[in-house]
């Protein structure tokens, strides 16, 4: 196990943040059936990532969210923030979902947060059947934590934000959504091939990696900066071929593979009529899609999201 701290981030005197709540966006438009498997997907690859740091968790969900229960929220957070399918997420402190428990866990985690001098804003979401809507929840909780804290109610321009999410059985209340990277989960679409022959086609990759594809590397650059990618972007079972650039190499990988499409890092910053010629002679060579994502960027834009991929 890798050594990890439990950060005081996330621990009051009081209450203590327990769950992470984690949310998809695209599986969302799914049919039920390839929802529930790229669901699935997620959970799996969320759950070999926290391994590979060596935290200690827990995972399940229910419609639209998954959640990781974990005494190690701090070290998971920038786990997640590298999780390909994941919107954002929150960390929490799970209650029962009545309005009682809602309130005296708000009120608990307000009194550590809140002042006379503070504003807050309460935001309340609920799904499922209960004996009271997402008004009364705001209503009395923001009343009781006025009365505990002095603190003032700033829907517009707040110090503190409390968000309150209720579900069927529980209710979650946090203050923060994380961004993760968003896209499809890593292996639920097809398999395709990224030829990664300069620094930037590692950004091509990243690209088509957010995009669910399960992604073989041909490699003729550095390994040790792959392998930073890969280890960075927490890609289960990548796949490396290392090897001098050849046409017939790339044809025997694409069939031996199967591989739907090839991912290269053409651009047009330095000589459109070249790379445009470039990739008519791939496409003539390999008949197959070729996808390159940095032809639509420009080289500031290239550069800036090479460095938010952070290698």
């Amino acid at each position: 196990m890798k050594n990890i701290n439990v950060s005081e981030c996330y621990y009051h005197i009081n209450v203590k943040y327990d769950i992470l709540v984690i949310r998809y966006g695209e599986l969302a438009l799914k049919a039920k059936y390839t929802r529930r498997r790229f669901e699935g997907v997620l959970k799996k690859n969320i759950s070999l990532a926290l391994d590979i740091e060596g935290i200690p968790h827990s995972i399940n969900s229910e419609w639209g969210r998954i959640y990781v229960e974990t005494d190690y929220i701090e070290n998971s957070i920038p786990v997640l923030k590298k999780i390909f399918g994941i919107t954002s997420f929150s960390p929490a402190i799970r209650t029962v979902a009545t309005i009682e428990d809602i309130s005296n866990l708000a009120v608990k985690l307000s009194k550590e947060l809140l002042s006379r001098e503070k504003k807050f804003a309460l935001r309340v979401t609920r799904t499922g059947e209960h004996t009271f809507s997402s008004k009364d929840i705001a209503v009395y909780v923001g009343g009781e934590i006025r009365k505990n804290t002095q603190a003032s109610v700033d829907l517009t321009n707040p110090d503190i934000e409390l968000f309150i999410e209720i579900r069927e059985r529980y209710a979650y209340i946090f203050t923060e959504r994380i961004p993760g990277p968003g896209g499809l989960p890593l292996g639920t679409q097809g398999t395709v091939i990224a030829y990664i022959d300069k620094p930037i086609a590692l950004l091509a990759a990243w690209y088509i990696l957010k995009r669910g594809c399960k992604t073989i590397f041909y490699n003729t650059y550095k390994r040790e900066l792959l392998e930073k990618f890969v280890e960075k972007w927490y890609i289960p079972y990548p796949e490396i071929i290392d090897s001098e650039y050849s046409i017939e190499r790339l044809k025997d990988i694409l069939m031996e593979k199967n591989c739907l499409a090839i991912i290269t890092a053409h651009t047009l910053s330095n000589d459109p009529i070249k790379t445009i010629k470039d990739l008519e002679n791939l496409k003539r060579n390999v008949n197959l899609p070729i996808l390159s994502p940095l032809l639509v960027l420009t080289p500031k834009e290239i550069e800036a999201q090479y460095k938010n991929m952070g290698i």
